[in-house]
């Protein structure tokens, strides 16, 4: 981690708190840093400036009340609260947001760089996890294919264009709207099982089915789909849909078995 750029803004109290924490920093392997200061009287004005790396809050009286209030007003800094050795306070502490707290009376340089660096690492990590995630979310919108995702009570979370065109619904019409709006009727039945199916084994599935147009157009698809995880368990299924040229056979002519193995989850 480069420190070159690491900019501190101290919230504080007490009178000696800033040469304290001036004495700690020399200790570090912070080769440059910039160390600001403004007491809690005016924290606010340390709060417009919002391009700190990191914030360290040390003040026994009001801490948890500037941490609250750095929060309202959008203060995004990761925040190092200053406590005392009480897992009250800081249980309190990270409830209002704190990114990391450290026991006041023994304090060290060691403790004070590794805090820092962590929670800075962290924060960047989670600014690159969202700037992914947007990236993903734009490309899967503007992407020509035909994705979708929907939780696994087949509830419509998301659909692109292209999907959005091929059935012929809008974004708002489609939002929240269970996969039974669009999925031809006979495969209704066997959607549950399909879902049951990928949720026992945790493996991709590939089927075909007919969905029906807001037009009442009934088109054949094949989808590939996947279960979409959060923390490990299952939230959501993503598919991608994709015209087939061949009318699917007709219900009548298909065993149960065979019925199911061509059934899709289309929302």
């Amino acid at each position: 981690m480069s420190h070159k750029s690491l900019k501190i803004l101290l919230v504080h109290d007490a009178t000696g708190s800033r040469p304290e924490f001036h004495e700690l920093l020399t200790k570090t392997g912070f080769a440059q840093y910039e160390l600001d200061s403004v007491s809690t009287d005016v924290v606010f004005r340390g709060f417009r400036r919002n391009y700190y790396s990191v914030c360290l809050i040390d003040s026994a009286v009001k801490g948890i009340w500037i941490l609250k209030e750095s929060r309202r007003v959008g203060f995004a800094t990761p925040t190092i609260v200053l406590t005392s050795n009480s897992a009250y306070e800081v249980l309190n502490a990270m409830r209002y947001g704190a990114a990391d707290c450290l026991v006041r009376e023994s304090l060290t340089a060691g403790a004070l760089e590794e805090s820092i660096c962590v929670v800075i690492e962290r924060a960047r990590y989670k600014e690159y996890k969202s700037e992914c995630a947007r990236r993903y979310l734009s490309l899967v919108e503007n992407s020509g294919e035909s994705i979708y995702t929907h939780d696994l009570q087949g509830n419509s979370t998301f659909s692109s264009k292209a999907f959005e065109e091929l059935i012929g619904y809008t974004h708002e019409e489609i939002r929240n709207t269970n996969f039974c709006k669009i999925l031809s009727p006979e495969c209704v039945d066997f959607v549950w099982r399909g879902i049951l199916s990928m949720l026992a084994d945790r493996k991709p599935s590939s089927y075909e089915a007919v969905i029906v147009t807001k037009e009442g157009q009934s088109i054949p698809v094949g989808v590939t789909m996947h279960l979409v995880y959060k923390k490990g368990r299952p939230i959501e299924v993503q598919g991608i849909v994709r015209e087939l040229n061949s009318e699917i056979p007709a219900t009548s002519s298909l065993s149960e078995g065979d019925h199911f193995s061509r059934v899709i989850l289309t929302l």
